[in-house]
């Protein structure tokens, strides 16, 4: 993209990994739970770096300015109906600057570049930030899922959106100055 780098995770990006994974605020609302230590993100790393032998592992460090600070991926594929959801997090000093709508578009287009029918997403009800994420790549709001997602090791609701390769066409076309 014009102010990033999408690239593979690799040996010695464990430190900044563990600057998001290892903040309980800027992992409150994913799934995982935050890193105790160095040696956990350590961990994730070299399974992370152990999965790119798969076909069909989508996980991109976001690099901005030299420094990895978040990840974005295409998680929760669906070959039957070649769907796929979308996950990111970075750092919170990069919180409000357009970065992650910046990587989810690029992303978007390539995971329909590569075949993918459906994009999804979700995010927890109080956070309407990555919500607005959504919105600006061109997503549609499907509906609030009760009991949809895991939080901290608690059910809780999500809010779905999702994109076809159809609406990404139109979208692009709407939108092409921007990307």
């Amino acid at each position: 993209t014009n102010r990033l780098l999408l690239r593979r995770f690799q040996q010695g990006d464990a430190e900044d990994i563990f600057e998001w994974t290892g903040s309980a605020e800027n992992s409150r609302y994913i799934m995982e739970r935050p890193h105790q230590n160095l040696g956990q993100a350590e961990q994730q790393l070299e399974q992370n770096i152990q999965q790119y032998r798969e076909n069909d592992f989508y996980l991109w460090a976001i690099v901005f300015q030299r420094e990895v600070i978040g990840y974005i991926t295409g998680n929760e594929i669906s070959e039957e109906n070649r769907s796929v959801s979308l996950g990111y997090c970075i750092k919170k000093k990069y919180w409000n600057r357009g970065l992650v709508t910046e990587a989810a578009r690029a992303v978007v287009d390539y995971l329909f570049t590569v075949g993918f029918e459906r994009i999804g997403a979700s995010h927890h009800p109080d956070n309407p930030a990555s919500g607005r994420v959504m919105q600006k790549i061109g997503m549609k709001f499907e509906g609030r899922i009760h009991n949809g997602s895991m939080l901290a090791g608690k059910v809780c609701d999500c809010m779905q959106y999702a994109i076809t390769r159809n609406e990404w066409e139109l979208y692009r076309t709407a939108n092409r100055k921007q990307l």
